[in-house]
Order: C-alpha cells, then structure tokens, then sequence
C-alpha cells in the first residue's frame, strides 16, 4: 500500500488516477448488512496496515461497529500506539516472538473479551500461538453478512 500510494509515484510511475485504497477502506464505504454476533471483541491495529503503512486505523472499526451485537472495546494502546505483536521475530527466535505475542495479548485485556480482532496474517498466527481466541477482521464480515439485504 506504501509503495503504491507514496514511492510508485515517486519513481515516476504513472498510476493513471488510479486510487490504489486497501480493501477495508473500500468495504467500509459501502451499505452493508450483517447479522446478529453477541461478542464483545477488541481490535488490534496490526503496524502493516497502521503506522508503518499508511495510517488505515478507522475503517476496520467502522466495519465492526457494523455489525449488530458486537462491542468493540478499544485497547488502551492503540493505532500509532499499538503494541508489537511479534510476528516477524517469528524465523529468528520462536521463543521471543512467543513473549512479544504473550505480552500483547496481555497488555489487549484478551482476558476479558470474548475475541482479538486484526487484519494481519501475522498478528492472527502469533496471537492464536499464544491461546488468545483471534479472528481476521474478514472472517467475521464474511460470516455475518447478509447478502442482498
């Protein structure tokens, strides 16, 4: 997303008035409607899509605030401020990335929600290693959509 919307152009590369927009931006602005899920949910602001990418911290909300039932709680820390969850310590040190992951599941209160909610493969893996009840925010869009509604 980056290089697509900052370094291409950069380069010189025509992108035709493209908009080059991540998927979750593109679904929040659209009318949809989602069933009934009695969760409370916490998401996580994984850094790819928030502070070391371009800054995609309200459309994954918009989304779950979408969906009926569910509370979403926020982190204390928290889009630009979101812990680490250690996923790319993940080849180097298993053990080290499982403390990194241990410790953001404890520092998001998984404890006391019902599931972890991010959009990042790696974020999910390390989450999910550590016992934490972790879902891809697509996942739960995909199960709780009501088509043609």
């Amino acid at each position: 997303m980056r290089a697509s919307r900052y370094i291409i152009p950069k380069m010189g590369i025509n992108l035709g008035g493209l908009e080059v927009v991540h998927v979750l931006e593109l679904l929040s602005k659209k009318p949809m409607k989602f069933d009934r899920l009695a969760v409370t949910a916490i998401y996580h602001d994984p850094c790819f899509l928030g502070r070391r990418s371009i800054g995609v911290y309200e459309p994954p909300r918009m989304l779950l605030k979408k969906i009926p039932g569910l509370e979403l709680r926020e982190a204390a820390f928290n889009r630009d401020h979101a812990f680490c969850c250690g996923g790319l310590l993940q080849p180097i040190d298993e053990y080290w990335a499982k403390k990194v992951a241990e410790m953001l599941a404890e520092r998001l209160g998984s404890k006391y929600v019902d599931l972890v909610v991010t959009a990042c493969p790696r974020c999910l893996d390390s989450l999910r290693n550590t016992g934490v009840k972790a879902l891809d925010i697509v996942e739960i869009l995909n199960e709780q959509y009501l088509p043609g509604v």
